[in-house]
């Protein structure tokens, strides 16, 4: 996502889901997702690039945290209160 300010954020009317992913979720599952894609890849651990998580993914590990993400679609409840 672009940063606010820099760029208008439009989402169309399909084909997005908003995930409300609680942080240290998101993080555990990430690192998760990005060492074995490096391991897979055989790319070491000075591979510094992003790796995203899709629902479409071959990789079996990116389709369970998917899956485990999808249940946080619109979970606006798990957001602070302002």
């Amino acid at each position: 996502m672009p940063a606010l300010g820099l760029k208008e954020i439009v989402f169309a009317d399909h084909g997005y889901k908003l995930l409300i992913v609680p942080a240290a979720v998101a993080k555990d599952d990430g690192i998760a997702v990005h060492n074995s894609y490096i391991e897979e890849k055989k790319l070491g651990q000075n591979y510094n690039y992003d790796v995203m998580v899709k629902g479409y993914a071959k990789r079996l590990h990116q389709q369970q945290v998917w899956k485990k993400w999808s249940e946080y679609q619109d979970k606006w409840s798990l957001l602070p209160l302002p």
